[in-house]
């Protein structure tokens, strides 16, 4: 019979395709772990934001709170988009 290749070979060429795709693997948690963490700060910032806005009002002696939904809007949007752009990232690579 006669081989393709030599055994030591294949065997050197799997295990460098296996380390190949446990980085790639790797990368794609870590990226993923990433977008969620910023998901889980922007529902933070909506979570404490309002009840800051309160207390400070409170505290400067002011009756009319300052317009901290815009801001927060702002802060939700800009954490989502970049949650988004990492996840197409991951999906391109």
């Amino acid at each position: 019979k006669e081989n393709v290749a030599d055994r030591q070979e294949i065997e050197r060429e799997l295990r460098l395709a296996l380390q190949f795709l446990s980085r790639k693997l790797s990368s794609f948690m870590s990226k993923r772990g990433q977008a969620e963490a910023a998901k889980k700060r922007a529902n933070l910032y909506a979570k404490y934001i309002p009840m800051i806005a309160e207390f400070c009002t409170e505290l400067a002696g002011k009756k009319k709170e300052p317009n901290y939904k815009k801001m927060l809007e702002s802060e939700i949007e800009t954490e989502t988009k970049k949650a988004v752009k990492e996840e197409k990232e991951i999906g391109n690579k």
